[in-house]
Formats: C-alpha cells, sequence, structure tokens
C-alpha cells in the first residue's frame, strides 16, 4: 500500500496536464524512488515518461512495489477540484485509488484500478540521439504558435551554428533561426533535419508550465525527444516524425 502527502498540488497537476492531453489511461508504477508513468498514446506517435520522485512528497510511505491501472483524464480532473490550500493525501492499493484534499473540510475521492491492455511501449531504450539543444521553452512555444497559423506541421533543422523551425504553405511561409549563441547547449554530431505535428507539440509544450528550460533531441527524419526537468519532476516526451511526401 501507499500513503503519501503533497502540499503543492500545482506541480502535480502542471505535471499531469501534458500527460492525458496524449493518454487517457495507464500504469502508474509505484517504487521507493517515486511514481512513474510511461505509456503511448493511441495511435503510438508520442511516448510519455513522467517521474515523480518521491522528495516532492512531504510524506512518502510504502509497503512494497505496486503498479496500479489508473484512468489518467479522471484523476486529472479530481486534482482539479483541490483549493490553493489542500494538503493531498494519495493512498492506493491493488484495488482502489483514493485522493483526499484536507483543507478547510476534507474531501476525499476514490477511484477504481482498471486493467490496462498490455500493449507494449515502444522501445525508446533503443533510440540514439547524436544531437542536443537546449533553449528556453519560449523559443519553442512562439515557433509552434507562428506555424500554427500557416500549416500543421513544422520542420525542425540543426546545424553546428543553429536550430531553425520553419513551415510553409502554398506561398505563405515562417521560419524561426535561432543562433547558436542564444543556445544554452547545441552539441551537433551531423546537420539533421525533420518534420512534426504541430498537434502533438502544442500538447507536449504545457510541460513547459513545469521548467522554463527545454533539451531536445534530433536526428533526420527520426523522432524528437523533448525532456523538461524541474525539482523533483522529470518528464521526456518521444514524437514521431511525419514522412514528407
Amino acid at each position: 500500500m501507499l500513503e503519501c502527502e503533497l502540499k503543492d498540488i500545482n506541480l502535480l497537476r502542471n505535471a499531469m496536464e501534458p500527460v492525458i492531453e496524449l493518454i487517457d489511461e495507464a500504469p502508474i508504477k509505484i517504487g521507493e524512488d517515486g511514481l512513474r508513468i510511461m505509456a503511448s498514446d493511441r495511435a503510438v506517435v508520442a511516448v510519455v515518461n513522467l517521474f515523480l520522485d518521491k522528495k516532492m512528497f512531504s510524506k512518502y510511505q510504502l509497503d512494497q512495489p505496486l503498479e496500479i491501472g489508473v484512468n489518467l483524464v479522471s484523476f486529472f480532473q479530481i486534482l482539479k477540484r483541490a483549493a490553493t490550500d489542500d494538503k493531498l493525501v494519495i493512498k492506493a492499493d491493488k484495488e482502489t485509488l483514493q485522493l483526499i484534499f484536507i483543507g478547510k473540510s476534507e474531501r476525499t475521492f476514490t477511484l477504481p484500478i482498471i486493467n490496462i491492455s498490455s500493449e507494449e511501449t515502444p522501445p525508446i531504450d533503443k533510440l540514439e540521439f547524436v544531437n542536443k539543444v537546449k533553449l528556453k521553452s519560449r523559443i519553442i512555444i512562439d515557433a509552434i504558435n507562428d506555424a500554427d497559423l500557416i500549416t500543421d506541421s513544422i520542420v525542425f533543422s540543426v546545424t553546428d551554428k543553429e536550430l531553425k523551425m520553419s513551415s510553409s504553405r502554398d506561398t505563405t511561409s515562417m521560419q524561426s533561426i535561432v543562433p547558436k549563441s542564444q543556445l544554452e547547449k547545441l552539441d551537433i554530431k551531423e546537420p539533421c533535419r525533420s518534420r512534426f505535428s504541430l498537434d502533438y507539440l502544442k500538447k507536449i509544450i504545457k510541460a513547459s508550465k513545469i521548467s522554463e528550460d527545454l533539451e531536445i533531441a534530433l536526428g533526420t527524419d527520426y523522432p524528437m525527444k523533448m525532456i523538461f526537468d524541474a525539482k523533483h519532476v522529470h518528464m521526456e516526451f518521444i514524437l514521431a516524425p511525419r514522412v514528407e511526401e
């Protein structure tokens, strides 16, 4: 059985928001070091890997490792019912998950544990990324919003001098060029170029609420890894490229 307490409910809400944009239900693996959700969306275009370190909780008691299937949409909707000054207590066993808000009153929500399909998550640990870029997530947000005015996808191109994001349709186009001097890290082994769906990126980039810094790893016509790190929260997204016609 798990019993843990959390005072900063907003951090958990912000971490869960991009997850439920992509995944409606998933197993939660509960271990001695914390909680992990790793699953792909139904189209197997994106994979989410969220880790919540036990240090983010003011109390964390676990009898033994536990894996529970949870409707994440319901979980998130309940989290949104918390008041600003509420403390959250989470209790879980093999049959139920309880979320208890303690503030001016004590409110308890109980969710059933569900059976999750045994479909395997794509073997993302076998992906090799040789090109890495770190920058402020605001830059990516602006490029996504700019590209969204034009079409439904965006091209990421990286050289040892810059990161370029661009979109075009007919005679209309946009591009955002970020020189090396404005990047926090540019580790490029070879120039690369891939196109990605804006619909997925708009969902993933909501993880910027937990971190203003973003690290991306890229290749040519290759999946992109997006990493958001905050204190006690680690989020990774793997997004498949859109094959260009």
